[in-house]
């Protein structure tokens, strides 16, 4: 609750003069507070492509922030190539075959027993 108390506030100071070099002045998009207008810059943030867009928005560097990249394309990897005639490992295909073997025994023995 520091906002209520007046902490939280975003407060800033009159933007400054130089009388050799006049600049014009400007209002931020995102605070509201006059700036100088050589100090806004355009707001940019993803909307479904690789590149940051402009919102066309022109803002102070207190209210410019870093585009979110959750909002950018998600870039995939292409699949591997996959093998032409793949083989299974063959201590693989004898422990597949010693399970099923297995597996097969204890279904008969417990029919016989009457466990099942």
């Amino acid at each position: 609750m520091q906002y209520a108390y007046g902490q939280g506030r975003k407060q800033r100071t009159q933007p400054t003069f130089d009388a050799k070099s006049p600049r014009g002045l400007a209002i931020c998009d995102g605070c509201g507070f006059m700036v100088q207008h050589t100090e806004l810059r355009q707001k940019k943030d993803y909307r479904g492509g690789s590149v940051p867009v402009s919102l066309s928005l022109q803002v102070c560097a207190s209210c410019d922030d870093v585009p979110q990249p959750y909002f950018g394309r998600l870039l995939l990897r292409a699949d591997p190539i996959p093998l032409k005639n793949p083989r299974p490992d063959s201590q693989d295909a004898q422990t597949d075959a010693q399970e099923v073997t297995a597996n097969a025994l204890s279904v008969s023995l417990n029919i016989l027993y009457g466990l099942a």
